[in-house]
């Protein structure tokens, strides 16, 4: 977690709080030829190089965490260019959550993950620009900030302050020919682990997403702390989730989030928070607590609904609101690839909220599911695994840990529960 801006315009008196509550660790800031850039740090990775940084060819500004490399700043800043072409294939190669902008003396390279899990806002009128973590800083100086869309590399001609290029970064591969789930279930875990850092925390509830989380944690004997909320969940499910671990656990009551009610409500009125039912109060919630006790991560199981069940199974809608074609995953993918980037999933509006509530408090959200090789390990398999039940290769690894799960789709800060079956 990082928050960074960067502008052509050096003289600029930008507001900077948000930018800076995402980085507690340490600022920098730097003015030059390109304009003027700024950068708060979280510091997960004792390796890491702090941004702005820079190479013969420009300026990195960097928010994320490459998962393959022990300083992914010194990988960003060895390997980026003044070629469009090279900086697209090298980008191609990273397997993390990340938002990156490199300016040159010729272009501006802006740079988003595949699920744009670390949200990238550009502001531009006329000759002036400004990029940031946050819309506020853009806001602020009179401009209207528009987030970009997730899988994108965009560049813009520094000169002629224009988009020149837009191209999708990944290419996910729609072959069905996987017959089993051992696959599936070894990216799954290299993706938690991945994300994992002693000490961090997950939201447990009593569903398939966060279940999974932490009973891969639990196999491979992690360290970390748990925020339940009871309210409308599985009461008995969590107290047998509970009883498997001995961490630290915090339970979160209505009267907790009445609290945050106002700031949320404050956030609502400012445009930097959306609707999301309880999403944004828990998330102010978790923040919180993760910045009381140390926990610098935040694991969720934002994306899964999204990714891997269309909020239903086998044709059968569970939220008709949502879903697009009710789970039923066809031989031919081609027919509804990409449907996960449907505005009308709530993933679009939960992933800001999340990070934005997190980052209030200097916490990074990390998110399991939304990692670049379990999709496509799972996007591998054949349609028959992919439909056999709802979330099937989730259930399939619950059962697998002998770990307890209920057959029902919890909806947060409702009062109800959808039999899955």
């Amino acid at each position: 977690m990082c928050g960074f801006l960067y502008s052509n315009l050096k003289s600029e008196n930008f507001v900077l709080d948000d930018i800076i509550s995402r980085g507690p660790d340490s600022q920098k800031e730097l003015t030059n030829e390109y304009g003027y850039f700024y950068q708060s740090q979280l510091v997960t990775n004792n390796n890491t190089t702090a941004c702005p940084a820079i190479n013969k060819f420009g300026v990195l500004l960097y928010n994320g965490t490459e998962y393959y490399c022990n300083n992914d700043t010194d990988l960003l800043i060895n390997n980026l260019t003044n070629n469009i072409d090279k900086n697209l294939e090298f980008l191609q190669t990273l397997n993390g959550d990340f938002a990156i902008c490199f300016v040159t003396d010729q272009y501006i390279f802006l740079a988003t993950d595949c699920f744009a899990t670390k949200p990238l806002y550009v502001g531009l009128s006329g000759s002036n620009i400004c990029i940031a973590s946050t819309p506020t800083p853009i806001e602020n100086i009179g401009l209207v900030p528009f987030l970009m869309d997730a899988n994108l590399l965009v560049v813009f001609d520094i000169v002629e302050k224009k988009l020149i290029c837009k191209k999708t970064i990944n290419q996910f591969s729609l072959q069905q020919t996987k017959n089993n789930l051992d696959e599936i279930f070894l990216a799954f875990e290299e993706s938690v682990i991945n994300r994992h850092k002693e000490n961090c925390l997950v939201n447990l509830s009593s569903g398939y997403d966060s279940g999974a989380i932490v009973s891969c944690l639990n196999k491979h004997k992690k360290k970390f702390q748990t925020l339940i909320y009871f309210e409308n969940e599985n009461i008995e499910i969590i107290k047998r989730r509970l009883a498997l671990d001995k961490n630290k656990k915090h339970i979160v009551n209505n009267t907790q989030l009445e609290v945050k009610k106002n700031q949320k409500k404050d956030l609502f009125n400012r445009q930097l928070l959306y609707d999301t039912n309880s999403i944004s109060d828990l998330g102010l919630i978790t923040g919180n607590i993760a910045s009381k006790n140390n926990c610098r991560i935040n694991l969720t199981g934002t994306g899964s609904d999204e990714l891997y069940s269309d909020y239903g199974y086998h044709g059968k809608k569970l939220f008709p609101y949502f879903s697009l074609f009710g789970g039923f995953f066809p031989e031919q993918l081609e027919l509804i690839f990409p449907w996960y980037t449907s505005k009308t999933y709530p993933l679009y509006n939960d992933i800001k909220a999340v990070d934005y509530c997190n980052g209030l408090y200097g916490i990074d959200s990390r998110h399991p599911f939304l990692d670049k090789k379990l999709f496509q390990t799972w996007l591998s398999s054949n349609n028959k695994i992919k439909n056999c039940s709802y979330k099937h290769w989730i259930e399939q690894y619950l059962l697998q840990a002998n770990y307890p799960y209920m057959h029902e789709k919890i909806a947060l800060g409702k009062n109800y529960s959808i039999n899955t079956l």
